[in-house]
């Protein structure tokens, strides 16, 4: 679908997620740890904040050539073992001797590293210091760590490590006997091996089980204990977060994951606060999970696209009079579902599109005063809804793409004094309904098209409004 600066797809996300470590492997870094490094300062938590986690090792392909490295210290082009990304200040790691390998041990190679050719366990190491370093940041901006409780975490991580290279050592050259032996089919035990290595590889070998996990209850207060489940709680959950600037460890950002996300998930949601944005697009939340949203009082963006959200939870939002921005595109909502909303004071931007709010009067949009965007793509609304849109002083875009709106409904828009952006793309305006817009002298951008507009009656607007845009 096409979009203008104002449609559909308005980018009203804000997002600035924390790679964790945990949902999936990062590119290596060739910076020094957050808190050894003398010129560091708050740079750990830098790194963490600019690099979204992403996928590193491929096994079915390998991409070695050095490319770019991005301001967190990474490769902003590939997603392999790099060599520029592995090697310290400048200095290429050695490539280890080429030697033909056998099938075991290539295969167990290309499983583990993906084919990478280079010291693949210095590769390894650096790989899981930048997860140990952005784990570490990420509980240090939780619990507020003392110096002595980051060296401890930093020794249990630095083991985990260590024993991980030498696991994955043990059993490449259990593969190399194998293949000197000439012992016939290689035994399937090894490749899951192998493929239990990659998985720690890239998330980081800091499981339930390692000595990081255990060292941390141990030297943490109550009070970090408690702060640090609460995070873990949201993190099992599938929650990316950002939080707030050293010092508060309070959550500023959420956004969930896990499509299989369900009512029952949202009940640790409500602990957090200062929280202003939650996105949880796409997973299973209904009506009776927002509830636990009630006491998000700081919440400011809340979006929902595509869950099951039908109406008549969002009275559980009445308490959200910070909230501005509410996303419930693609929902299974209606005019009697939008009835149930509560008057927002502060709500500016409204996002119903692909749903099946038709009016007339669009229900439950008259609850909100300040209301400066109103997104209704795709909908079933009609003429009749229109009416009630004139009583809102403060709208600036108002995008009816897709409806049933023609020419007998601008009419009713002409009162929109403030109104800059208006989408009627692919509705049933004609050159005879644009005379209705003349009067809209803060309107800067108009697009139709789709419409019954011809050219000279776009080019008639234009005349009319030398100060708007007329798309078509």
């Amino acid at each position: 679908m096409n979009n203008s600066p104002g449609s559909d797809c308005r980018n009203v996300k804000t997002w600035l997620l924390l790679a964790c470590g945990v949902t999936g492997g990062l590119c290596f870094s060739n910076r020094a740890p957050a808190w050894e490094s003398p010129t560091a300062g708050l740079g750990g938590r830098r790194v963490a904040q600019q690099v979204a986690p992403r996928p590193v090792l491929q096994a079915a392909r390998l991409r070695v050539t050095p490319s770019p490295v991005g301001p967190g210290g990474v490769s902003d082009s590939d997603d392999d073992f790099d060599v520029d990304a592995v090697e310290e200040t400048g200095n290429q790691v050695p490539a280890q001797p080429v030697r033909p390998l056998g099938p075991a041990a290539a295969q167990f190679q290309q499983i583990v590293f993906g084919g990478y050719a280079g010291d693949v366990y210095a590769a390894a190491s650096h790989q899981m210091e930048f997860l140990l370093q952005t784990r570490l940041t990420t509980t240090d901006q939780i619990c507020q760590l003392t110096p002595a409780q980051k060296h401890k975490l930093q020794l249990a991580g630095r083991g985990d490590i260590k024993r991980l290279v030498e696991e994955m050592r043990e059993t490449r050259e259990r593969c190399e006997e194998h293949d000197r032996g000439g012992a016939g089919a290689v035994p399937e035990e090894l490749f899951a091996v192998a493929r239990s290595f990659r998985n720690r590889l890239e998330n980081g070998p800091f499981g339930p089980t390692s000595v990081l996990a255990r060292t941390l209850p141990q030297i943490l207060t109550a009070e970090q204990s408690a702060q640090n489940e609460s995070y873990l709680a949201l993190e099992r959950l599938g929650g990316r977060m950002h939080l707030r600037p050293h010092g508060d460890g309070e959550i500023k950002a959420l956004r969930m994951t896990k499509g299989t996300l369900t009512d029952e998930g949202l009940a640790p949601v409500a602990t957090i606060a200062g929280l202003k944005s939650l996105n949880l697009d796409y997973t299973q939340v209904s009506d009776a999970g927002l509830v636990h949203l009630k006491s998000l009082k700081t919440l400011e963006i809340l979006e929902m696209e595509g869950t099951r959200i039908a109406g008549p939870g969002l009275a559980a939002l009445r308490d959200l009079q910070m909230l501005e921005t509410l996303d419930l595109r693609r929902c299974k909502l209606n005019d009697q579902g939008l009835s149930s909303l509560p008057r927002l004071e502060a709500l500016k931007v409204l996002q119903l599109s692909h749903t099946q709010v038709a009016g007339p009067g669009v229900p439950g949009i008259e609850k909100l005063p300040h209301l400066e965007v109103l997104m209704l793509v795709q909908t079933p609304v009609e003429d009749a809804a229109l009416p009630n849109l004139a009583g809102f002083p403060r709208l600036r875009e108002l995008n009816l793409e897709g409806t049933a709106v023609s020419d007998a409904g601008l009419p009713h828009l002409a009162r929109l004094a403030s109104l800059e952006t208006l989408d009627l793309r692919r509705t049933r305006v004609t050159d005879a309904g644009l005379a209705h817009l003349k009067d809209l002298r803060a309107l800067r951008a108009v697009y139709l098209f789709g419409t019954q507009v011809t050219p000279a009656g776009a080019m008639a607007l234009e005349r009319e409004m030398p100060g708007t845009r007329v798309v078509r």
